[in-house]
């Protein structure tokens, strides 16, 4: 009877823990390509991806992911990704868009967003500390939804306060 209760709770366990991770064929390609249009890439952390440059993710799943890269990744795309409780390495994001994407609760911060497009984008709770905003296309009501903009460049060249 426990051999049984042990392997009902093991396989209930894997079909739970199955059903909230990414499809490791979008993985492969986003690793290799820096491009996953669509994909899911929830739950996952990336150390790199062989493209140097810009990536694209644009409508991908990134729930509860961390996308840890570096270096230039000017001219990105992240529009329209459901990025709940994502965090973002500390890159080089200038240029980039993140229109209409879900960024509640992510962590944007000690990356570069200079003149980045955060056009119709939820960012309710998500931290941008230490991040430059300047020239970034974001409303003051999203600056106010932040977490914290504690030493962030703001839109307007001032720093974020850190209260």
């Amino acid at each position: 009877m426990r051999r049984y209760l042990f392997l009902s709770l093991v396989s209930l366990s894997t079909v739970i823990y199955s059903e909230q991770y990414s499809n490791p064929s979008h993985i492969e390609q986003f690793k290799k390509t820096g491009i996953c249009e669509s994909c899911d890439l929830s739950g996952d952390y990336f150390h790199s991806t062989e493209k140097s440059g810009a990536i694209t993710l644009n409508n991908s799943n990134l729930i509860r992911s961390s996308l840890n890269i570096s270096g230039n990744r000017q001219f990105s795309s992240f529009n329209r990704i459901m990025a709940v409780e994502f965090s973002l390495g500390t890159a080089d994001f200038s240029y980039s868009n993140f229109s209409f994407a879900n960024l509640t609760n992510a962590r944007m911060s000690h990356s570069n967003f200079t003149s980045s497009d955060f056009s119709g984008a939820n960012l309710s709770g998500a931290s941008f500390s230490g991040a430059i905003l300047y020239n970034a296309k974001i409303t003051q009501e999203q600056l106010k939804s932040l977490s914290s903009i504690c030493n962030a460049i703001l839109p307007n060249g001032e720093i974020g306060s850190c209260t």
